[in-house]
């Protein structure tokens, strides 16, 4: 970018410039990057709104307790896979490791679970 700065003399005289080119290249790549974080993190909350409300018309229940007892823990299983995912820097998580994450409430309920196979690694989409 061109800065320009008049030189005057003593009388105030217009007698020359000098030129500056500054280089705002930086500048520019940085406004791109906060743009396309902008842009995602738009594009993730649109996503975590459209899987709530899913879940609010996908939860069933006989009473009004229940169905938010049942919301409640539909939103803390997906904190707890965001969590998982976002731990492994959005690189997907083990499938193992998010099941035995999402029993673990029910840990006293159903004693003697087991959970085991093959190792599965999802991609943070089908987590």
């Amino acid at each position: 970018m061109p800065y320009p700065t008049p030189l005057h003399d003593a009388s105030g005289r217009l007698v020359g410039t000098v030129n500056m080119l500054v280089d705002h290249t930086y500048l520019k790549s940085s406004k791109d990057r906060q743009r396309m974080l902008i842009n995602e993190l738009d594009h993730r909350a649109k996503n975590i709104l459209v899987v709530a409300q899913a879940m609010l018309r996908l939860t069933r229940a006989n009473s009004v307790k229940e169905y938010v007892t049942a919301v409640q823990g539909r939103i803390a299983a997906l904190a707890r896979i965001h969590t998982q995912v976002a731990d492994n820097q959005w690189k997907g998580v083990d499938l193992g490791s998010l099941v035995r994450s999402e029993m673990e409430p029910f840990r006293s309920e159903v004693g003697g679970l087991v959970i085991k196979g093959p190792q599965i690694f999802l991609t943070p989409v089908a987590a």
